[in-house]
């Protein structure tokens, strides 16, 4: 019989992520080390990940195809992580300024001032590939100072 293999290494929806082993959690911590290295002659502090993910791309630069294959791989998924959080944060950005402006188009109807809805739904910016910005004030002390630099002016 056939096994089905999830090829995009997602887990299936109804299938929860496992928890991390307290081997993978030691891993994880050892992994956020800083170490100082010496590089390009000059002394930088990093991290033990960036030290091996420099030198499986070196290994790969200099042509072991297992490195390489590895570094591929982890790329490749890498960049599809990141782009699915990218497209999260659009979605959410979308949806924010769309809820923004329901309570801004309630006030409005009630005859409410305006500028108790906060972020102001204008001032959220979505940036379709990259998430998205909120350019004004998000709450009632960041509306304050604006109006404080305001009068400055």
């Amino acid at each position: 019989m056939a096994v089905k293999r999830n090829k995009s290494r997602r887990p299936a929806a109804s299938v929860e992520r496992p928890a991390l082993t307290p081997l993978q959690q030691t891993l994880l911590d050892e992994a956020d080390r800083k170490v100082t290295i010496v590089s390009e002659g000059e002394q930088q502090e990093v991290s033990i990940h960036q030290v091996v993910s420099r030198k499986l791309l070196q290994m790969a630069a200099n042509g072991s195809v297992h490195a390489l294959s590895n570094a591929v791989n982890e790329i490749n998924i890498a960049q599809q992580l990141q782009q699915r959080k990218i497209e999260d944060n659009v979605e959410f950005g979308e949806k924010y300024k769309g809820v923004q402006q329901q309570l801004l188009d309630q006030a409005l109807a009630k005859g409410e001032d305006p500028e108790i809805v906060l972020p102001h739904p204008d001032d959220i910016k979505v940036l379709p590939g990259k998430g998205f910005k909120i350019a004004g004030p998000s709450d009632e002390t960041e509306l304050k100072t604006v109006r404080e630099c305001c009068t400055l002016r």
